[in-house]
């Protein structure tokens, strides 16, 4: 046999070897990207034939977005983004609700009908967005999120089928995202390589429309095709796992007990020393009073399964150890109202208290076990505190306007109701009122628009600042003469006094807002209001009082209005017959109508 037949039989069975290697993974490798493509065209498919609509707010979003990043000359009206992104919401929670109903015909009718109405309203709203508009186009939007998860469920008792569709939605819209993302870095990278290696320029524009095409448009897409349809929707098999558990009881059930041993310390701190609570603690009750409704909801399976007693005794019994702390929170959320005013943050943070109140009981009282009725009574009460006459934005105005034209009234500023263009001052304010008419003339501009100012003036004001508006009031016109209370005063030169005599000893001390009091060098330093103390630790009948009013008064008054001023050492010193005081930095407020003083931070030297 010749060489080179030699060499072919050779080369022939190293390639027949080779295919035979490879050509399983390939083809397994092709027949997948292929079934990919299958799947995602089904996927398209069924979005197309079930969310029809959703689909369509997904593009109009896809747009705005293409028409912001590339800044075309097209007006595009404020409306929009809520019409399509609260529309895109909106529809899932429809579709997902009517996708069972018999007549089809009927269902497709209601669910336009539902969209129409939201049409209807986006259309409706001005042609800018106040703030208040803001508000509640963004309550409404958690709340139609929030019933895409229980609309479909309302006449089923069955709460495990929702515990499942929920946890099934939640995880698929975090994978939905993952994939976005590694789909997002992948095309990037790929750009950047392109840059990088041919010298093509990729502008800003061509990442943000690669963002868009990601997150905007192929995640809700893929979103969409994986909700599970039919009887996958109402599966009654438990599927928790040990991921939740470890979520659950040991993460989440040890933080909201810290959380609740803060609390409680808190509470009992104000009760021995009689003291009203800070606006803060709201905030802290509020996680803690939601996470803890996350969590039962978390672990409902294991209380279901009845295999654990902590879970048991946790939906049992949290809710009635939440309610003393929800009791706190009010008082908080009262004296916030009563020492500030309405707002809307204040009356929407009161409505959750009062719910989460409503919860407590209804948890410990019934001891239900349909936790749906949860997010569905929270969706509720976000509703109707969003919409019609009685929602939180049109009580709120009301409140403000009332107030703000009662205290007009009271300046004589009103002739039937109204303000002239050449009211005098008849009364001249205090610092106090005047910050208190000020704070709501800028609160309803800001929140309302100038439309909600009119009705207190007989000429148009549509066209007037907020400043114009409050020169009009006449409140601008003591503007120069009166000044606000807080200042803040350093010493010019920081080493100017280095003699102490002809006293002995000399003490350096600071105390801060947050701590009142300090030791140091055997004596306890500390500040109440516009009085500084030091007392000795080895005779407690040494005691030095220290009265810095007058002090903060001359430093008040000479001062400007910017955020900090320096003074020569001359009016930064207080001089007693025993001791000498060099202030090197103070902070606090003066307060003119009262003639009262509050120190916030005290730096200096006292010679004694």
């Amino acid at each position: 046999m010749t060489p080179w037949i030699m060499n072919s039989g050779l080369v022939y069975y190293i390639c027949n070897h080779l295919f035979a290697v490879f050509s399983k993974p390939c083809y397994s490798y092709l027949s997948m990207k292929l079934q990919f493509f299958k799947n995602w065209s089904e996927k398209f498919q069924l979005v197309l034939v079930r969310f029809p609509l959703s689909l369509i707010c997904v593009v109009g979003i896809s747009i705005l977005c293409i028409l912001k990043i590339h800044d075309y000359k097209v007006n595009i009206h404020e409306y929009l983004w809520p019409l399509f992104i609260g529309g895109l919401f909106l529809s899932i929670s429809a579709s997902l609700w009517l996708e069972d109903v018999r007549n089809k015909v009927v269902a497709i009718l209601l669910n336009v009908s539902v969209i129409a109405v939201w049409v209807i309203y986006c259309v409706s709203l001005p042609s800018h967005l106040q703030l208040v508009t803001i508000y509640r186009i963004v309550v409404l939007s958690v709340v139609f999120v929030l019933s895409a998860f229980f609309m479909a469920f309302l006449k089923r008792d069955n709460e495990m089928a929702f515990w499942n569709f929920t946890y099934r939605m939640v995880v698929l819209l975090l994978v939905t995202y993952l994939f976005s993302s590694i789909l997002m870095s992948g095309l990037s990278l790929a750009l950047f390589s392109i840059h990088e290696l041919f010298q093509v320029e990729m502008t800003a524009e061509i990442y943000q429309y690669l963002s868009v095409f990601c997150f905007v448009l192929f995640a809700p897409v893929y979103f969409l095709g994986s909700i599970p349809y039919a009887t996958e929707k109402y599966g009654q098999q438990i599927q928790f796992n040990k991921v939740l558990r470890i979520l659950g009881l040991f993460i989440l059930v040890p933080i909201l007990c810290v959380y609740l041993v803060i609390l409680y310390a808190y509470m009992f701190q104000i009760v021995v020393h009689w003291q009203l609570p800070i606006g803060w603690v709201s905030t802290l009750v509020s996680a803690l009073g939601l996470g803890s409704f996350l969590t039962i909801m978390i672990l409902y399976p294991l209380r279901v399964r009845e295999e654990n007693k902590a879970v048991n005794l946790l939906s049992k019994y949290f809710p009635l150890i939440l309610l003393p702390l929800l009791v706190l929170m009010f008082v908080a959320i009262v004296r916030r109202l009563d020492d500030y005013g309405l707002t809307m943050n204040r009356f929407y943070i009161l409505i959750l208290n009062l719910w989460m109140f409503g919860v407590c009981v209804w948890m410990f009282l019934s001891k239900p076990k349909r936790i749906k009725w949860i997010a569905i009574s929270f969706a509720l009460v976000a509703f109707l505190s969003s919409v019609g006459p009685w929602s939180i934005g049109n009580i709120t105005q009301r409140y403000l306007q009332h107030g703000l034209q009662q205290h007009l009234a009271d300046l004589h500023l009103l002739d039937n109701g109204r303000v002239a263009r050449n009211t005098k001052l008849v009364i001249i304010p205090d610092t106090s009122l005047q910050n208190i008419i000020a704070g709501q003339v800028s609160y309803l501009y800001d929140h309302y628009g100038v439309e909600s100012l009119q009705y207190l003036f007989a000429y148009p004001i549509v066209n007037l600042s907020k400043e114009n508006i409050l020169d009009h009031l006449v409140m601008n016109r003591q503007k120069q003469r009166i000044k606000p209370p807080y200042f803040c005063a350093s010493l010019l030169d920081d080493c100017a006094e280095t003699d102490i005599a002809p006293f002995h000893h000399v003490l350096l001390f600071r105390i801060f807002n947050r701590n009142r009091s300090v030791q140091d060098n055997g004596f306890v330093i500390s500040i109440a209001g516009s009085v500084l103390k030091i007392q000795s630790k080895q005779n407690n009948r040494s005691e030095m009082v220290i009265s810095l009013k007058n002090k903060m008064k001359d430093l008040w008054s000479k001062g400007s209005n910017s955020d900090h001023n320096e003074m020569p050492i001359n009016e930064m010193s207080v001089t007693g017959q025993k001791y000498k005081l060099v202030i090197k930095a103070l902070s606090g407020e003066y307060y003119l109508q009262n003639d009262s003083a509050e120190i916030r931070t005290l730096n200096g030297l006292l010679f004694y």
